[in-house]
């Protein structure tokens, strides 16, 4: 049984000034359909979702009859990303190379006009993501968007949130959600001119610390290599790979 699920996305349709929708494609793990019978059925369900102007998938990469049937109904991939997590069973490494003029402080309400400086003269945060891939979205859009999505991180959609500062500036931020002992990062970013100097690492080490978590998890492109590179050597594995697709009909 295929179970085809889409919402609309109201944060997304604010900022991209058009109606957005989440596409959720659910089948039953136990049954075991062949390849065509899959590929005809969900590919049926997709050609009646032209009603809808914008369209984003995310789907599992290993999922070929539903992956080719997204295909085929005009979606274009846009980008492959994965999901990684690790298991806080083991004492946190020492942080070594990070100066003492680099302090970490948990975010709150105080910091709000500090974070509205950063965004007036920060153009652009996070632009490996698949929506600044997307060829029917506009980049300054984009870049609105994630604003929108720090500030209202910021005001309390996140639950565990530090920032690094660096003589009183910001150069980075961490978000996460915090759920029981499990944590799930939302945004990540490190300024540019203070990028390679363990700034990173620094942030993700000092949440796991602080907020007394078991699990981690994060998403991340699979082509942004040193994201990938940091969470690998800190200890994090890959547990999933799925396709980001989008359909402007």
């Amino acid at each position: 049984m295929f179970l085809i699920k889409i919402r609309k996305n109201e944060f997304n349709t604010a900022y991209f000034k058009k109606d957005v929708y989440l596409l959720e494609i659910l089948s039953d793990e136990q049954q075991n359909d062949e390849y065509f019978k899959k590929n005809i059925i969900i590919t049926n369900e997709l050609n009646s979702l032209n009603k809808y102007p914008y369209i984003i998938c995310k789907h599992e990469l290993s999922d070929l009859p539903t992956i080719h049937a997204l295909e085929s109904t005009g979606f274009q991939l846009i980008s492959v990303d994965i999901k990684l997590k690790t298991e806080v069973n083991k004492p946190l490494e020492i942080m070594n190379g990070i100066k003492n003029e680099f302090l970490i402080e948990r975010i709150n309400q105080k910091y709000e006009c500090n974070f509205v400086d950063l965004l007036n003269k920060t153009q652009r945060f996070f632009d490996s993501t698949h929506f600044y891939k997307s060829p029917y979205l506009d980049n300054l859009l984009c870049d609105y968007f994630y604003k929108g999505w720090i500030l209202k991180n910021v005001k309390g959609r996140t639950n565990e949130n530090y920032i690094v500062t660096y003589e009183k500036e910001i150069i980075g931020f961490i978000f996460g959600n915090k759920d029981g002992r499990n944590i799930d990062i939302d945004l990540i970013w490190v300024s540019e001119n203070f990028r390679k100097a363990g700034i990173g690492k620094f942030l993700i080490l000092s949440l796991i610390k602080n907020s007394r978590c078991n699990e981690i998890t994060v998403k991340t492109q699979i082509n942004n290599y040193p994201a990938v590179k940091l969470y690998t050597k800190i200890g994090f594995n890959v547990i999933e790979v799925f396709s980001v697709f989008h359909r402007s009909n």
